[in-house]
């Protein structure tokens, strides 16, 4: 009887060992299969980030847009505003965020030719069940090529997170639609993402030989409705001069999205920017090309 139940007890644990033998070879199969499945830009997707330019890091995400014009006797009309981001260095409550942004535009009047290089970094100064706040300090330089002006910017930034208020506040650029038809899918999203914020900006350089340094206090956000392709987004920032509150700026635009695929990388975009810059009102219509990583 006792050499009976030792053989039935080792029969048992030998059924227990195949069964989890059997599980773990089909999930590391899966896990295999999940990771052979990444595409390229997958891959890329982990790593770089590649958005429209950004005042704060927090900002809602919008695509890169790429955009061209040929109005009947006039010159083109090419105009870029992309920013690619590194993601590696990203964590729970911190992290430190390389970027680079290319301004670009051969209107006349508007002409840019700016690249801006920059380090934004984050941390969590409070989290609780109901919502977090964090600070966003970035550093950042820009050289226009066309007005040869140089301009160091540093900027720290509040941004709350109340997803649960009455008005959901949050950045609702991370959350994916599943595209499975399922009812729960087929809802639009909303989220009002704030920042209120301090800037130190000097410039200089140019023909004028500009040596300029401006304190700024900087408020402004995101307004965000989506449905599957389609995201609509209203932005605003308004800036005033701590010596002198007579010497504000401010710019607001609007932009349509509809995305081309699941993923959301391809998009085109419709886009009413309007703008305060060196005591001009600049606007700006624009339909054109959007990608996104």
């Amino acid at each position: 009887m006792k050499i009976d139940n030792y053989i039935l007890k080792l029969l048992n644990i030998i059924k227990l060992n195949t069964i989890f033998l059997l599980i773990t070879a089909n999930a590391m199969s899966q896990s295999k299969k999940d990771k052979e499945t990444l595409s390229f830009m997958d891959k890329v997707q982990n790593v770089v980030e590649l958005r429209k330019s950004f005042e704060t890091e927090n900002e809602t995400k919008k695509p890169a847009l790429l955009s061209f014009k040929k109005d009947e006797g006039e010159n083109p009309v090419f105009v870029t505003d992309i920013a690619a981001a590194l993601k590696i260095f990203r964590y729970e409550t911190f992290g430190i965020t390389p970027f680079i942004q290319f301004d670009y535009s051969s209107k006349s009047k508007e002409e840019t030719e700016k690249i801006t290089g920059g380090l934004s970094s984050y941390y969590m100064i409070y989290r609780y069940s109901g919502g977090s706040g964090k600070l966003e300090p970035l550093i950042s330089f820009a050289k226009d090529y066309y007005t040869k002006i140089e301009n160091l910017i540093f900027r720290l930034t509040f941004i709350p997170h109340f997803p649960d208020f009455i008005i959901p506040i949050r950045n609702i650029s991370d959350i994916k639609f599943k595209y499975d038809g399922s009812k729960k899918d087929n809802i639009w999203i909303f989220g009002f993402n704030p920042f209120l914020g301090m800037n130190f900006d000097r410039k200089y350089g140019g023909n004028n030989n500009l040596n300029q340094s401006l304190y700024f206090s900087a408020v402004g956000g995101n307004v965000t409705v989506r449905k599957y392709y389609f995201q609509l987004d209203l932005y605003g920032i308004y800036e005033n001069e701590f010596d002198d509150f007579t010497n504000s700026k401010y710019k607001y635009e609007a932009t349509a999205t509809f995305y081309f695929d699941e993923k959301e990388r391809a998009s085109i975009n419709a886009k009413y920017m309007q703008q305060e810059k060196d005591k001009d009102l600049l606007k700006r219509i624009l339909f054109g090309f959007g990608v996104k990583l």
